[in-house]
C-alpha cells in the first residue's frame, strides 16, 4: 500500500488534534507512522504494532527502538536516506528489511516531512509489507537462474531475438561448442548466425525464413562452417512469439548438433546400397538406375550378368575367408574396368552385374566382357596362393532383350546359366530365336517335377543354440541330388523354381516333410524342438497355405509351436494385405513367424510392429563383419539384438563362423545362434544325435 503525499500532507498540517491521536484514529487500519524530530520518538499504528508483533499498541516508541529491527546490512542505508529526506524536506522513500522475532520482513516505506506553523519539523507515512512480491520475484529470479543453467549445460543452443533491433537477446553457452564463437559475440553481431550458414544451402535457409514472418513454426537441417572451418550438421526449430493483434515480436529457438547421426544416417544410407563385403553398389542402386534410364528411354545399354566358376571349390578348400578375398579382389577390378557412364554391382554370392550405358555397338560390349573375362582370369596372388579364376558372363541388352528392369535381369542370368551349361565359351548374349530359353525352362521344370516324384529332394536340418550351445531348434534347408548332375546348388534350381511357380509346391513338401519328420522323432522318444521352414513370398500370394500347415499338424499330430516360418523382407512388400491376412491366420494357429535375412532387403522398422513377428534373424553379411576391430558394424548388430529384445522379438544370428562373433553375440544378449561354428546343415540321422545329446560344442 502507497499513500500519496498529498494525503500525507493533509494529515500532517490538522492542527486540531494532536498527531498522535491523529495517526490512532485515521491509521489504525494501515501501517502508518509518525516520527517527532524534537522528541527523537516514534508513533506506530495498531496496523503497525501488529505488523511488529509488538505489545506497545498506544504507545509512542524511541525512534531508536525501531531502527534497531532494521536488518543490519540495509540499517546504514536507510537511516542516511531518511536523514537526508529530513534535512531536504523531501519524500522519504526506501525498500528495506525488518528482522522481527528472527523472521524477515520486507518493507516499502514512504514518508514526507512535514512542518507545522510552530516550526516543527516532523514525518509522516506509511509502510507496506512487500515480502509475498519480492519472493515471487526471487523465485522467478531462481527459476531463471536454473532455467540459464540448464540451457548452458545442453549441447544444444536456446536463443531468443527481438524483431524490432533484430539483435539476440540471449543465447546459451552452447554457441561456443557449437559455432566457435562466444556469448558476447553473437550479442554484438547476430550475422555470425548468417553467415555460418553453409554457402550451398544459405539459400534453402533463407527461403524457409519466410515462414516465420507468416507466423508458422519451422523445422529443418542444414550445414554450417565453425569459426574454425569444421562443417557440422544441425537441426533448427525456432517458434515466433505472437502478440494479441497478431504481430510477432520474439522469435524463440533451439540449434542441435546432428553431426554424428547425419554421419550414422550416411552409413546406413551406404549399407543399405553397397555390398558390405566388396563395397561395391548392390541390387538397390541397380535397380533405380535401371529404372532411371527405362524412363528416359533415350539410348539402349546392356546388362553384363557374372559368375566366378567353381567358387565353391575355393570356399570348400581354403575357407569362406579366402573366398571372401577373392570377391573383394574381383570387385576392385570391377569397379576398375567399368566406364565413367557405366556401373559395377556386387549381387549375391558371387555374382556381379555390369551396366555398360550408350554403348555404341554390340560388338564394342562384347569385346568389353571378354576384357573382363581376360581380366578376371589373370593370376591373383592372394597370400600367399596363385589362384586362376575364370568367369561366365550372360548379356542382355536393352530395349531388345526386355522392356523392364526384371525382365533384363533375368535374361541375363538366363545367358549366363547357357554359357555355364555349355562350356564352350565365357560369355553369351540372350537370344530368343536360339531355343535357349524355352529349352532350359522347359528342361528344368520337367526335372524339378520329377525331383519330387523320385525324392531326390531331401531336408538337412542346421541346429540352432543358445550362445552356451544349448539345442534350441533347427532350420530345414532343402537339398537336391539330381542322379545325373549330382548335389545341385539351392541358388541354382531356387531361382529357376521360382520363375517357373514350382517353388510352391517344392514349399508344400518340406511343410508336408518336416511335419512328418517330427512324428518320427516324437515316436522314437526324442525331445522335440521348433524347426524352420523356408516360404517363398509366391507361396503367400497362394491361397491354401494356412489351411495345409493345418492339415499336416493335423494329420502327424505335431503342436504347431514346433513350426517355424521364415519369410524375407520382400515377403512383406509383395501384397500389405494379403501377407496380414494371412499372417493373422497363421498366429491364431499357432505358427511363430521369423524375419530371415533381416537387414538385407527393403522393409522398414514399421513392418516389424505391422506385421507382429516373434523372431528377427540377423542376415550373415553383419555376423561376417563383427569383431574387435569392426566397432561400427558391432554397433549395428547390437542395436538390432536389442531393438529386437524391445519388441518382445527373438533374436537369431545366422552364419556364425568364428570364436570372437560367438562372444560378442554373448555380450549382444543374441537369443540364437547358427552357424557353422556349432554344425553344418546334418541328414535327419545326424540331426538326431544332436536331439539325443541336447547340446553342441563350439568349433564342432
Amino acid at each position: 500500500m502507497v499513500m500519496k503525499t498529498d494525503t500525507l500532507t493533509a494529515l500532517g498540517t490538522n492542527d486540531d488534534k494532536p498527531s498522535g491521536s491523529m495517526l490512532v484514529e485515521l491509521l489504525d487500519h494501515i501501517e502508518g507512522w509518525e516520527y517527532k524530530q524534537n522528541s527523537q520518538e516514534i508513533i506506530l499504528s495498531d496496523a503497525f504494532h501488529k505488523l511488529l508483533k509488538t505489545n506497545q499498541v498506544g504507545k509512542t516508541l524511541p525512534a531508536a527502538a525501531v531502527t534497531t529491527l532494521i536488518h543490519r546490512e540495509d540499517r546504514r542505508h536507510v537511516i542516511r536516506t531518511f536523514l537526508a529526506a529530513l534535512k531536504e524536506k523531501a519524500v522519504f522513500r526506501a525498500d528495506f528489511r525488518l528482522v522481527v522475532q528472527s523472521q524477515v520482513i520486507y518493507l516499502r516505506v514512504v514518508g514526507e516531512t512535514i512542518i507545522n506553523k510552530q516550526r516543527s519539523v516532523r514525518m509522516i507515512g506509511v509502510v507496506q509489507d512487500v515480502s509475498n512480491l519480492l519472493s515471487v520475484k526471487q523465485q522467478l529470479k531462481e527459476e531463471q537462474q536454473q532455467s540459464k543453467y540448464i540451457f548452458d549445460q545442453l549441447n544444444s543452443v536456446i536463443w531468443m531475438k527481438s524483431l524490432q533491433d533484430r539483435k539476440i537477446n540471449y543465447i546459451s553457452k552452447g554457441c561456443n561448442k557449437l559455432f566457435g564463437y562466444q556469448r558476447d559475440q553473437f550479442l554484438e553481431n547476430y550475422s555470425l548466425w548468417e553467415k555460418s550458414v553453409h554457402p550451398e544451402d544459405k539459400q534453402v535457409v533463407a527461403a524457409k525464413q519466410k515462414l516465420l514472418s507468416e507466423g508458422q513454426p519451422l523445422s529443418h537441417q542444414y550445414r554450417i562452417i565453425t569459426s574454425d572451418g569444421q562443417i557440422k550438421w544441425v537441426h533448427d526449430q525456432t517458434i515466433p512469439n505472437k502478440n494479441a493483434d497478431g504481430t510477432i515480436s520474439y522469435l524463440f529457438g533451439m540449434v542441435t548438433d546432428i553431426s554424428e547421426e547425419k554421419a550414422m544416417e550416411e552409413r546406413l544410407s551406404y549399407m543399405v546400397n553397397h555390398h558390405p563385403l566388396t563395397n561395391l553398389p548392390n541390387r538397390n542402386v541397380l535397380d533405380k538406375r535401371l529404372n532411371k534410364l527405362i524412363k528416359e528411354d533415350n539410348d539402349p545399354f546392356a546388362l553384363l550378368y557374372l559368375d566366378l566358376d567353381k567358387f565353391k571349390v575355393i570356399n570348400d578348400s581354403l575357407g569362406h575367408k579366402f573366398g571372401d578375398k577373392v570377391l573383394q579382389v574381383v570387385a576392385g577390378k570391377l569397379q576398375t574396368a567399368a566406364p565413367d557412364n557405366g556401373l559395377a554391382v556386387c549381387m549375391e554370392g558371387n555374382e556381379f552385374v555390369l551396366l555398360l550405358d550408350k554403348y555404341t555397338s554390340k560388338k564394342d560390349v562384347f569385346r568389353f566382357a571378354e576384357h573382363i573375362i581376360q581380366l578376371i582370369e589373370s593370376t591373383m596372388d592372394i597370400e600367399g596362393y596363385e589362384l586362376h579364376i575364370k568367369a561366365s558372363i550372360g548379356i542382355s541388352f536393352y530395349p531388345d532383350n526386355g522392356s523392364d528392369k526384371e525382365q533384363l535381369l533375368h535374361n541375363a542370368h538366363r545367358a549366363l546359366f547357357h554359357v555355364k551349361k555349355s562350356n564352350d565359351y565365357s560369355y553369351h548374349s540372350y537370344s530368343s530365336s536360339n531355343g535357349f530359353s524355352s529349352f532350359t525352362s522347359h528342361f528344368l521344370e520337367e526335372e524339378m517335377r520329377a525331383a519330387i516324384a523320385r525324392e531326390e529332394f531331401e531336408l538337412h536340418y542346421q541346429p540352432k543354440v543358445g550362445t552356451t550351445g544349448k539345442l534350441l531348434g533347427g532350420e530345414a534347408l532343402i537339398r537336391w541330388n539330381h542322379p545325373k548332375f549330382g548335389r545341385v546348388s539351392p541358388g541354382e534350381f531356387i531361382p529357376f523354381a521360382e520363375e517357373n511357380h514350382l517353388i510352391n509346391e517344392i514349399g508344400d513338401w518340406v511343410i508336408q516333410t518336416v511335419c512328418r519328420q517330427l512324428g518320427e522323432w516324437r515316436d522314437k522318444g526324442f525331445a522335440l524342438y521348433p524347426i524352420s521352414i523356408n516360404i517363398s513370398p509366391m507361396r503367400f500370394m497362394k491361397k491354401g497355405l494356412v489351411e495345409l500347415i493345418e492339415k499336416n499338424l493335423d494329420t502327424f499330430q505335431i503342436p504347431a509351436e514346433l513350426i517355424v516360418l521364415e519369410i524375407t523382407e520382400s515377403t512383406l512388400l509383395k501384397n500389405e494385405k494379403v501377407v496380414i491376412k494371412t499372417l493373422e491366420k497363421l498366429g491364431k494357429l499357432g505358427i511363430k513367424i521369423a524375419i530371415d535375412d533381416f537387414g538385407t532387403g527393403y522393409a522398414s522398422l514399421t513392418y516389424l510392429k505391422e506385421f507382429q513377428a516373434d523372431i528377427l534373424k540377423i542376415d550373415q553379411s553383419f555376423i561376417r563383419n563383427l569383431g574387435n576391430n569392426r566397432q561400427k558394424d558391432n554397433a549395428i548388430v547390437s542395436s538390432i539384438c536389442h531393438m529386437g529384445k524391445a519388441l518382445g522379438m527373438t533374436v537369431v544370428a545366422e552364419g556364425v563362423e568364428e570364436q570372437e562373433q560367438l562372444e560378442l553375440l554373448a555380450e549382444f544378449f543374441c537369443d540364437e545362434i547358427q552357424g557353422y561354428l556349432f554344425s553344418k546343415p546334418l541328414p535327419a540321422a545326424g540331426f538326431e544325435k544332436v536331439l539325443g545329446d541336447g547340446r553342441l560344442q563350439s568349433g564342432k
